[in-house]
């Protein structure tokens, strides 16, 4: 049986997603494995069908527009939530290659 390596756990911000992300810490650490968090969101043009339901092209915007305020908001509470987890666990935190935070 091979060992598991990696982990993928993503993360969209539920109210479980501390849990999550110490059972997922205790696994990674039995089986010595990386732990790969994504942050999960939800796209914001999925609104956009809602203008053949009636609804003028005004209110679809500030729907839109709406939605990526409450997704801002969300993804900042998420990155807290993940920074305050990895401070609070010593949990090294490594940029996967290829992302802007390698700048």
């Amino acid at each position: 049986m091979n060992p598991i390596r990696k982990i993928l756990m993503p993360l969209a911000g539920a109210p479980t997603a501390e849990a999550a992300l110490g059972t997922a810490l205790l696994v990674g650490t039995r089986f010595e494995a990386h732990l790969e968090v994504v942050h999960v969101r939800a796209d914001n043009r999925e609104v956009a069908p809602l203008a053949g339901e009636g609804l003028s092209g005004a209110m679809v915007e500030e729907m839109m527009t709406a939605a990526e305020t409450e997704a801002r908001s969300r993804s900042a509470a998420v990155r807290a939530l993940f920074d305050r987890f990895t401070t609070q666990h010593k949990v090294p935190v490594v940029a996967p290659r290829g992302t802007m935070d390698e700048a």
